[in-house]
């Protein structure tokens, strides 16, 4: 039974209970009054019936919304449920993570560990090294020195083999002289004077030593002779003087060579004795060995020159002799050409032989300066001389004409080599100096560009 139903019954039972309480017609009024309070009762009851019906309706939608409510209830206690499933795996990956974290906290306990040691190992190995290097500064010029000694001493065992031909003995010359120890210095050794002094005075001290028991079979014989083998190897040693150890330009820039050492200490001569180096006087001590090497130098490599421009390194059977009137060198005794079909299809000998003849005419213009005197020509072997003296470069279509017309000689090399060959012939013949060209002795002296040396005598 509805509150409605409920109401109409009160309602009536109400007004039975009333006409039985009041029977009698003679109480109208009051049954009256009564059937108005009745009335307004009724209106009142009306009003709540609709109050009523109003919550009623408004619980109905309740209910609706509490059951849309639980609907959606439902469905994020499944989503709770999903949500709770991967937070469970979350929380599974959360504890192997931490296992795995606490494997490698461990592991890095061990690897700090392993740090220590390894820092305590470089500090070591540090240690170490700092020794090593204080070690190496101490014994590194004592090895240096004795595989320097070494490589020379098995280069002039070569050198002076006879079954070695003077092409090889060149060779071994050059070896001989890259061996010598200041030729291997560092940067801050080169920029040490007083270590370049010692150098320079135990190499030249040395040198003489070693060369002038050849020097004095010699007997000042400048003639080449192929077939004496102390000859070949002093003028082995005269033409390899300019050699030097690559390595050097790695560190000076300027070669120092032997050549340059026995120039400098020639040219100190005309210095004051407090102002020469001690290389310098030893130089000087052997003076004559000194120019006699220089002398060997300048014949040997103007007869390279003559048997490059010549046909004598096409004649079969032909070996590197000026020291007599051979079948070969005979007809240069004659005036004769250069081979210019040789020289004009390669450029390459061209521009070597232009270097050669340089080196030829610095050379006898340094002795020349050196002697200082006009009417005094730098000595050359009498047969070398003679042929070079037959040099024939005035023929009736000039030589000149010969090199402007080959394509393979570039112009200005053939020019240089023209000029090189005429003023070597010169110079041979004691037509082409003049005191006046010779340089200043210091102006001299620090054109070899050498490293400055200690002035101390030892």
């Amino acid at each position: 039974m509805t509150l409605h139903n409920s109401l109409l019954l009160l309602r009536m039972s109400f007004i039975l209970g009333f006409m039985a309480v009041f029977p009698g017609c003679g109480e109208l009024d009051t049954l009256r009054d009564a059937a108005e309070s009745t009335k307004e009762m009724n209106k009142k009851m009306d009003e709540i019936l609709a109050e009523v019906q109003r919550s009623n309706d408004t619980t109905e939608s309740m209910s609706e919304k509490m059951d849309t409510v639980e609907e959606n209830m439902e469905v994020m206690k499944k989503r709770v449920d999903q949500v709770s499933g991967k937070m469970g795996v979350i929380d599974d990956n959360m504890k192997t993570t931490v296992g795995y974290m606490k494997s490698m906290d461990s592991h890095m306990v061990g690897m700090t560990g392993v740090i220590g040691h390894l820092h305590n190992l470089m500090i070591t190995m540090d240690s170490n090294m700092k020794h090593i290097v204080t070690t190496m500064d101490t014994y590194l010029p004592f090895t240096r020195q004795f595989f320097a000694k070494v490589s020379r001493d098995l280069a002039w065992s070569k050198l002076v083999n006879e079954q070695r031909k003077i092409e090889t003995k060149l060779l071994d010359a050059a070896v001989y002289y890259y061996s010598f120890e200041f030729q291997m210095l560092t940067a801050e050794e080169y920029n040490d004077p007083q270590k370049m002094s010692e150098q320079f005075y135990e190499a030249t001290r040395e040198y003489f030593r070693q060369v002038e028991p050849l020097i004095r079979l010699a007997k000042g014989h400048l003639a080449i002779d192929s077939k004496n083998n102390d000859r070949n190897v002093l003028y082995a040693l005269g033409a390899a003087l300019h050699e030097y150890n690559p390595g050097q330009k790695d560190h000076y820039a300027e070669p120092i060579t032997m050549e340059k050492l026995l120039k400098y200490g020639l040219l100190s001569h005309k210095l004051a004795v407090e102002q020469q180096a001690s290389f310098s006087r030893e130089v000087q001590t052997w003076l004559n060995s000194a120019l006699f090497l220089l002398k060997l130098r300048h014949n040997f490599i103007t007869g390279v020159i003559l048997q490059k421009i010549s046909d004598l390194d096409q004649v079969a059977g032909y070996q590197f002799n000026f020291s007599e009137k051979s079948s070969q060198t005979q007809k240069l005794l004659r005036p004769w050409t250069m081979e210019y079909a040789t020289l004009t299809n390669n450029p390459a000998l061209v521009a070597e032989l232009s270097k050669f003849i340089f080196m030829a005419n610095d050379l006898r213009t340094f002795l020349f300066c050196l002697e200082g005197d006009p009417d005094k020509s730098p000595e050359i072997a009498p047969f070398l001389g003679l042929i070079m003296k037959k040099l024939d470069l005035e023929s009736t279509t000039p030589f000149t004409s010969v090199f402007r017309e080959s394509t393979t000689v570039p112009q200005n090399v053939a020019e240089d080599f023209i000029k090189a060959i005429f003023a070597l012939k010169q110079s041979v013949a004691g037509r082409s100096y003049k005191l006046e060209q010779c340089p200043d002795t210091q102006v001299a002296l620090d054109n070899l560009r050498l490293p400055a040396v200690d002035l101390v005598h030892y």
